[in-house]
């Protein structure tokens, strides 16, 4: 037999390899478990924060529309309006919109029909809670 095949057969090296094989293995699998174990625990929390981030904003929505005495036009004014914009319909942005062009004064916002004022911000409700349930929320 030649050197290289007694080499290969003697059964020191198969103990050799016996050790050998399962160190690598054990090692790859370390090494790529502690790459996908943050990877996964950041996509977790990543997702989390977004679920609750949307959650905090619908709350804010609502709280802002119950408030007393909030009118479409100081509402479509608000920084809030500007958040909520891409995800409201284009039929509420369009009539929103309106209200945010025209030149209406305190008095008259005071004379507005408050069914008028209620249609828009029912309108605006509307659109949150369907991207509510987009979203998995409710």
């Amino acid at each position: 037999m030649s050197d290289e095949v007694k080499a290969i057969t003697n059964p020191e090296t198969f103990e050799w390899i016996k050790i050998l094989i399962p160190t690598v293995v054990a090692f790859i699998a370390g090494a790529f478990g502690s790459v996908i174990a943050p990877w996964a625990n950041w996509g977790i929390k990543k997702k989390e924060i977004l679920l609750n981030n949307r959650k905090q904003l619908i709350e804010e929505v609502r709280n802002k529309l119950a408030e007393d005495g909030l009118s479409t036009q100081s509402f479509v004014h608000s920084e809030l309006y500007i958040k909520i914009k891409p995800i409201l319909s284009k039929k509420t942005i369009e009539s929103l919109e309106k209200i945010k062009e025209s030149k209406i004064t305190q008095i008259e916002i005071n004379m507005l029909d408050v069914n008028t004022i209620s249609y828009h911000f029912a309108n605006i409700l509307y659109d949150i809670q369907i991207k509510e349930k987009n979203w998995g929320l409710i």
